[in-house]
């Protein structure tokens, strides 16, 4: 049984669309951390509802926590959005997450068709 509400966007290996994820002291293991972290993630798919990105980095993500807020910024060429979301799940070697937005984009065919006005 499909549990997706919004339809989901399956992303070839080339595509143009770039992820970053901001995380700050609220979504590190110290709440007083005022660092911010940026990591830049490969999208594996998107919907207006959340997306699914593979992280090349060799790091112990248990320190995301799924009750912190992340940023999330998305970029295909001058197309640009923001938004906040959280973890919801990982793959199974830690490479992969789940992420769920906290209120779904309105401009995803914008983002990720940018020539279309």
């Amino acid at each position: 049984m499909e549990r997706r509400m919004y339809q989901r966007h399956l992303l070839e290996r080339d595509h143009s669309v770039r992820a970053t994820i901001v995380m700050t002291g609220g979504s590190l293991l110290s709440v007083r951390n005022e660092t911010a972290i940026e990591l830049e993630g490969k999208l594996i798919n998107i919907s207006q509802g959340g997306l699914c990105l593979t992280l090349d980095y060799d790091a112990n993500w248990d320190i995301l926590s799924s009750s912190k807020e992340l940023e999330i910024h998305l970029s295909n060429g001058d197309q640009r959005c923001s938004t906040v979301g959280r973890v919801t799940h990982y793959g199974t070697d830690r490479s992969i997450l789940g992420i769920k937005f906290h209120k779904p984009l309105t401009d995803l065919d914008t983002l990720l068709n940018p020539t279309v006005n």
